[in-house]
């Protein structure tokens, strides 16, 4: 164990830059509660303003494709997070600038599926949804 390497600049840049990646990633799953917020909405508006009940399961498909784009970039984010511990734990020459994720398909379906029942992403889509579904039978009636 080299904790030395961890005084280095080199060391730090690197840090820096997984740290960067993190934010991004988190920026990007942030965005994708936006934009499923914004056209949830938009749909709702319209369809209320119409009278059209259907309208609101037009929404739907959009709501679940953000919610699976944000539980990917969730995954992805807990896989640099864990290059980063993994780092900060045994720091070696042979990891210091290598961002490698796992590249099998299995894992990042069950991160991805993780992810869906992470406790910043499932409440945010479920109320989403419930919203539709209140929306839709409110106007049934």
């Amino acid at each position: 164990m080299n904790k030395s390497l961890l005084k280095e600049d080199s060391a730090h840049a690197y840090l820096k830059i997984l740290q960067g990646i993190m934010v991004r990633l988190a920026g990007n799953s942030a965005n994708c509660k936006t934009w499923a917020t914004g056209i949830v909405s938009a749909i709702i508006v319209l369809s209320f303003d119409k009278g059209h009940n259907k309208g609101y399961l037009i929404a739907l498909p959009p709501t679940l494709t953000f919610f699976v784009l944000d539980a990917y970039y969730r995954s992805l984010e807990r896989d640099v997070k864990d290059i980063y511990n993994k780092f900060v734990s045994h720091p070696s020459e042979d990891m210091l600038f290598v961002v490698t994720l796992p590249k099998s398909f299995w894992r990042r379906i069950t991160g991805t599926l993780r992810g869906l029942i992470s406790i910043s992403v499932f409440p945010c889509y479920l109320m989403i949804i419930i919203t539709l579904f209140t929306c839709y039978y409110y106007l049934a009636a």
